[in-house]
């Protein structure tokens, strides 16, 4: 579409989907507005549009591939979910809103920011693009990856929580709140970096695998009557360097 596709009425779920030939496709060039229920895409898609998700609706990138390209824009006072499909974003992107991801591979080739909650279950983060967050980050699983960082800004949360593991594999940088509360993170090519005037608070007793943790910040065990051990897995074991 290179008009406006709108989807106004509903509380259900709109699906291109697919019955003899593969899921419908959709390219967004245009403005796709959703002011109520859910719209799913599983097939591929190529886009340079807005994608508007108001606070009732929910846009759920299900499957195949996409590419999004650097002129592509969401505002999401609702749910934009990348829960399967392999999904490009190949300039900088903007999501003034809330973004999950549960499945599949997200990757940011060029800086990119996220004013809303991040929220990764599972799945991939990745790419070469800085990815900021302004806000929050729930982290309960999945893996981040790629020679990009992701940054929490001042003011913002980063939840690490729940039982499942963390893979980390890219720069982790907190400039804001950063709690570790649950799941063992495996960081073989990690690096959580807590800068000057931030706190990195542990609340569990998992283990930090093979990475890097370099605090210039405060770094406190505030619960858990176990033990926290940064241990070696596969590379060897995790390294602290303390300046703060």
């Amino acid at each position: 579409t290179a008009g406006t596709l709108i989807k106004t009425a509903g509380t259900g779920t709109t699906t291109f989907a697919g019955s003899t030939v593969g899921p419908a496709r959709l390219n967004n060039s245009g403005l796709l507005r959703l002011q109520n229920g859910a719209l799913v895409l599983p097939g591929n898609g190529t886009h340079s549009g807005t994608f508007l998700v108001e606070t009732n609706a929910t846009l759920n990138f299900t499957s195949g591939t996409h590419t999004m390209a650097g002129s592509v824009h969401f505002e999401v006072p609702g749910q934009v979910l990348f829960s399967g499909a392999n999904v490009t974003f190949a300039g900088g992107y903007a999501i003034d809103g809330n973004a999950g991801i549960s499945s599949g591979a997200v990757s940011f080739t060029a800086g990119s920011q996220i004013s809303g909650t991040l929220s990764l279950s599972g799945g991939t983060l990745c790419g070469g693009g800085d990815v900021t967050v302004t806000n929050a980050m729930n982290l309960s699983g999945g893996t981040l990856s790629g020679a990009g960082s992701l940054t929490m800004r001042p003011g913002g949360t980063l939840a690490i929580s729940g039982g499942a593991d963390k893979s980390l594999n890219r720069v982790l940088r907190n400039a804001g709140s950063l709690v570790w509360s649950g799941g063992r993170i495996f960081a073989a090519n990690g690096v959580i970096n807590n800068l000057a005037g931030t706190i990195f608070e542990v609340r569990s007793d998992q283990p930090f695998y093979d990475g890097e943790i370099n605090n210039a910040g405060t770094l406190i065990k505030t619960a858990g009557t176990g033990t926290t051990t940064l241990a070696g897995s596969s590379v060897g074991p995790a390294r602290l360097n303390n300046s703060g």
